[in-house]
């Protein structure tokens, strides 16, 4: 039926526009939302694995399924499987709420008391399944996806909420755009203005570029050409991949010279920063030749480092004040 007319206290009602269950309590309407309910992609053997919805990159012959969480390809999980089954059937997802592994399909409960209260990931491996040890979530520069909250040895607190990619707040940032920048085929470099807007970096001090924040990794729009205006996530810590040519085990600096297709690059050439127009910045390591550990630290300029002269002191016995010379 549709919305009641007069609904009273304690009525309960379907929706048959929305599909949901709604129901009246102190003169408020309120709706609760159904799980949903996808089609899988393989064969999940019980109810209570974490899941994520497949794309072209991960199952390229088969997009839009539910499979278990594999956080090697997916920054995200959607939920937990609420039933078990075969491959092309129904499967439910829970998304929020409090989870329970029942004694039936979980005889030996998943979590221990020392769990209790801790943060829940998704394991490395097996796929699907969930620690609260963030270094079983990460090894083998696995992607970190949050699931919840501990409350007992057999119940999870679950929380999917956000993009699901980690401490977002320390790696990741999001800014908007100043400018227009191209982010189709290589990860761009990019700083902050007092604006408070992000441009492509340059390394040269006169261009005021140097405030760098990090690599765009994502955007409103995806990654193509970004217009002004437009929101991105910009990583400033941790691994990225997406370069070609690095030398691993060097370091990496923001580069840039006075054609604009160089703005956002980076070098592993420090001679090439000039003492006298350049800020150096340090942008993190290669551990590949084609991915960065970033970590980004504040620009400085390389005649900081320089020696200027020593210091001649005066004789200690004279009776005026002990006074020292610079000499070059």
């Amino acid at each position: 039926m549709a919305d009641l007319t007069v609904p009273k206290q304690g009525d309960a009602w379907l929706n048959k526009d929305t599909r949901n269950l709604k129901y009246h309590l102190e003169n408020i309407n309120y709706t609760i939302i159904p799980q949903g309910w996808f089609v899988s992609g393989e064969i999940i053997e019980k109810p209570g694995y974490v899941v994520s919805i497949s794309d072209v990159e991960w199952k390229p012959l088969n997009p839009g399924k539910i499979y278990k969480t594999d956080s090697e390809h997916v920054f995200k999980a959607i939920g937990i499987a609420l039933n078990a089954c075969n491959s092309e059937e129904p499967i439910e997802i829970q998304r929020d709420g409090l989870y329970h592994y029942d004694e039936i399909n979980w005889p030996v409960a998943p979590f221990n008391t020392s769990d209790i209260g801790k943060t829940a990931y998704v394991s490395v491996s097996p796929d699907g399944q969930i620690t609260t040890d963030i270094t079983l979530a990460t090894i083998g520069n696995n992607n970190v996806i949050t699931v919840g909250q501990i409350i007992s040895e057999r119940d999870i607190d679950l929380s999917f909420s956000g993009d699901g990619r980690g401490p977002t707040d320390y790696s990741e940032i999001e800014y908007t755009t100043g400018e227009e920048i191209d982010v189709s085929s290589t990860p761009v470099l990019v700083s902050l203005k007092d604006d408070g807007f992000v441009y492509k970096s340059n390394k040269q001090s006169a261009l005021n570029r140097y405030n760098v924040v990090g690599f765009i990794v994502g955007s409103e729009l995806g990654l193509t050409i970004l217009p002004i205006g437009t929101k991105v996530i910009v990583r400033r810590l941790g691994l990225l991949n997406g370069f070609s040519g690095l030398t691993p085990g060097l370091p990496i600096y923001a580069s840039g010279d006075n054609n604009l297709i160089t703005y956002g690059t980076i070098t592993q050439h420090p001679e090439s920063i000039s003492v006298y127009y350049d800020k150096v910045v340090a942008i993190g390591i290669a551990n590949s030749s084609s991915q960065i550990v970033v970590s980004i630290l504040p620009a400085y300029s390389k005649n900081d480092d320089n020696i200027i002269g020593g210091i001649i002191m005066c004789d200690s016995t004279k009776t005026e004040p002990d006074t020292g010379y610079l000499f070059m």
